[in-house]
């Protein structure tokens, strides 16, 4: 409906002299950050302070709202971490701490020099960018695999760091669908499916049936680490760890 376009919820406000300072991209990144925090602080403070002031972002949101990719949010991320606004937990670039105070004093700083001095550290290296729309471009595809077993999932997502951040190397949206449909259509044992994985990541494959091979032939004498369908043929118990 009309009146649901043209709702106050359907606009990001962006304050002119973030603007000035960190350019568009950051501020209207910063501006959509500020609602999700609200309700973070509105729904889940105890949980926060718990978690020593970090909070879960949901990056994919973030680009419905404002249309910046993930790699976009990472190098906006790099320049407010420079100016301490915000940091990682760790190597979670998805869960942030933000420190709102910093910023007011930022936006407050009417001293051309200090400003000056801002806008040079805010300054992100060439290298660091081409690092960090990698990371985005990692991250990207974390975000696609839905998977229960967190050992599991942490297993697939080293196997992206290495392809992406490693060795530098290509993936798509159907090469990491493919891959992940792959192992788990031949197996659904934890122990092979962890495997499998650790094969590709060792020899940078983004092709799962090439470690599946090479399993097979380095287990070629233990049926039982293979995959489910051959357990049920071999009547082997299907709820089996191996």
């Amino acid at each position: 409906m009309l009146i649901d376009i043209m709702s106050q919820y359907n606009y990001i406000s962006v304050n002119v002299k973030m603007l000035q300072i960190f350019g568009t991209n950051t501020s209207i990144y910063w501006a959509e950050l500020m609602n999700v925090y609200a309700r973070v602080i509105s729904k889940k403070l105890e949980e926060t302070i718990q978690n020593d002031g970090y909070f879960e972002l949901d990056r994919d949101y973030i680009t419905k709202r404002t249309t910046l990719s993930i790699p976009d949010q990472l190098l906006c991320d790099r320049g407010l971490i420079n100016a301490e606004i915000i940091c990682y937990n760790g190597k979670n670039v998805n869960q942030i701490r933000i420190d709102v105070s910093k910023m007011q004093e930022i936006l407050l700083q009417d001293d051309e020099e200090k400003l000056s001095d801002l806008q040079r550290i805010l300054k992100i290296k060439k290298t660091d960018e081409s690092q960090l729309k990698r990371l985005g471009q990692a991250q990207t595809f974390k975000n696609m695999i839905v998977e229960p077993d967190a050992e599991i999932q942490q297993s697939y997502f080293n196997w992206i760091d290495t392809i992406i951040l490693d060795k530098k190397d290509f993936l798509n949206r159907v090469i990491v669908e493919t891959f992940v449909k792959t192992i788990r259509e031949f197996t659904d044992s934890k122990q092979a499916q962890l495997k499998i994985i650790e094969i590709a990541l060792i020899q940078g494959w983004k092709n799962a049936a090439w470690a599946i091979d090479s399993y097979k032939k380095d287990n070629k004498s233990t049926p039982t680490f293979l995959g489910s369908a051959q357990k049920k043929n071999v009547g082997i118990d299907p709820n089996s760890k191996f």
